[in-house]
């Protein structure tokens, strides 16, 4: 998902794909650039609590600032 701001539609989507994709393998979460840190750490903690269907499913967040 590029440019991922954590707003509820967004993670409304997010939690359907979760829910009902029983082989996902990973998903990618590009946040923007001008991201604070505690909006950083909100968006993951919202992330991280989301179910997921597939016992595979990789949740990776790519932090701009890191590279």
């Amino acid at each position: 998902m590029e440019v991922f701001w954590g707003t509820l539609p967004e993670l409304e989507f997010l939690k359907y794909l979760l829910a009902k994709s029983l082989v996902l393998e990973k998903i990618i979460i590009h946040p923007p650039q001008k991201t604070d840190a505690e909006k950083k750490l909100k968006i993951l903690k919202d992330i991280l609590r989301l179910c997921r269907a597939s016992p595979r499913a990789e949740i990776i967040y790519l932090d701009p600032e890191e590279g």
